[in-house]
């Protein structure tokens, strides 16, 4: 099958397009930076700007778009729309004279904001998004507003796997095995905001499979959920950390992540004291 992957620069796109070129697809990347892709005659990288409204895109069947600035890229709210709710307008109108026939967008629980209750899902609100969450809701919509390509839109917690960098929990392993304070809120908080990237990966060949038509919404995490405290514990069992945690407050976290929608269509997540394991040995290595 032949993919267009958006942010082929970036963590997760570099991901998916080794992923998906390991199972044999024909991937045509684009982003601003050539990416570090393995070489092989099934990729192609284009250097294109999604912000640029006259885009011109090669032929596809499926495209994943995992393009888009987060938080720790800019705090500029200018900066969020032209490249997360823009650069996916532009996208979408370019890809109507294509003969693609899946999108796959990769958006982010951040839309959600502050949302005060114990699990999200596809049908919870809004409250006090950041400038980030906000730029991503805007991007959704597009998809509600086109609905001439099927579409999954699918919001992710941090993404873990070999190589990441910004998920709370790999800055947390980092920091223990450099016997660094933790300082945290809620340590009795409860937590499964947080996806592999292999289960990532295989929910989206699972999506593309079923070729439903308009536009659905799915939220994942991890299978299980494990008490913060619960976290550090193993973390600092397996690095041998010295680390002192200190608790701030007994505030908890904001929300939980019920994946059951997309569990029925195929999404298949990892418990997340196994997650955690992968994630302390890939440090490792």
């Amino acid at each position: 099958m032949k993919y267009l992957v958006t942010g082929a620069s970036g963590y997760i796109g570099s991901s998916i397009i080794n992923l998906l070129l390991d199972d044999a697809h024909y991937v045509i990347g684009l982003s601003r930076s050539m990416p570090k892709i393995k070489p092989t005659v099934n990729f192609l990288w284009e250097k294109v700007d999604l912000a640029d409204e006259n885009l011109n895109l090669p032929d596809c069947e499926v495209c994943i778009h995992c393009a888009g600035v987060s938080p720790g890229q800019s705090q500029l709210f200018q900066d969020f729309i032209k490249n997360n709710s823009l650069a996916t307008l532009n996208l979408v109108k370019a890809l109507r004279g294509t003969s693609c026939k899946k999108i796959i967008y990769l958006s982010s629980v951040s839309i959600h904001g502050d949302l005060n209750q114990d699990y999200v899902d596809e049908k919870s609100g809004f409250f006090n998004p950041n400038y980030y969450g906000l730029s991503k809701f805007f991007a959704e919509s597009i998809f509600f507003i086109h609905p001439e390509i099927s579409t999954s839109i699918i919001r992710l917690p941090g993404v873990l796997g070999p190589n990441a960098k910004t998920p709370w929990i790999v800055k947390i392993i980092k920091a223990m095995k450099n016997n660094e304070q933790i300082n945290v809120y809620g340590i009795d908080g409860r937590f499964n905001n947080a996806v592999h990237v292999l289960d990532l990966y295989r929910f989206i060949l699972r999506l593309v499979s079923l070729g439903a038509n308009g536009v659905n919404v799915y939220t994942i995490g991890a299978r299980s959920e494990l008490k913060i405290k619960e976290i550090f514990e193993i973390i600092k069992r397996k690095t041998g950390s010295k680390s002192l945690i200190m608790e701030l407050d007994t505030r908890k976290n904001r929300f939980l992540i019920n994946s059951s929608k997309a569990i029925k269509d195929g999404y298949m997540p990892m418990d997340l004291n196994e997650m955690l394991l992968r994630q302390i040995s890939d440090e490792e290595g």
